[in-house]
């Protein structure tokens, strides 16, 4: 099994949440329930299956990772979640429901942010949290 967990950006520690799960307050906010719903499947099936679960393509040419389900269009087509990978952690660093086949730039910008910093070695989680992988991981 793989672990997941939700890095915070790297400026903003303190924060109540990480930028994900900020956005999916936000999802939740716009009545976009069912793209809620198809995200949390495929973290699901990230969590048990990793790379191979289907739902995951890699971003260009780069470390990031899209998680984006077969539909398309509507709230189910236009879920999408963006993480990188550390080992056998998959780290999930924003989400959104799009009606375009692009990612919103933001997005994308926001996420290899919070990647460079990590493998820069900047902390990504608030300093309460002793092991984030592991804590995270093992709770979803």
């Amino acid at each position: 099994m793989f672990r997941i967990a939700y890095p915070y950006d790297p400026d903003e520690l303190e924060a109540k949440h990480p930028p994900f799960v900020q956005d999916l307050i936000a999802m939740h906010e716009a009545n976009q329930l069912q793209a809620l719903m198809e995200i949390s499947k495929m973290i699901a099936a990230l969590k048990q299956l990793g790379l191979k679960s289907g739902f995951t393509k890699k971003m260009f040419d780069s470390p990031l990772y899209e998680l984006k389900t077969h539909s398309r269009g509507g709230q189910k087509g236009g879920a999408r979640a963006y993480l990188f990978r550390s080992n056998d952690n998959f780290l999930i660093c924003r989400a959104e429901c799009k009606v375009s086949n692009q990612p919103d730039p933001e997005l994308l910008e926001s996420a290899a942010y919070i990647l460079l910093a990590f493998k820069t070695g900047r902390p990504v989680f608030p300093a309460w949290m002793k092991n984030p992988i592991q804590i995270l991981g093992d709770n979803l």
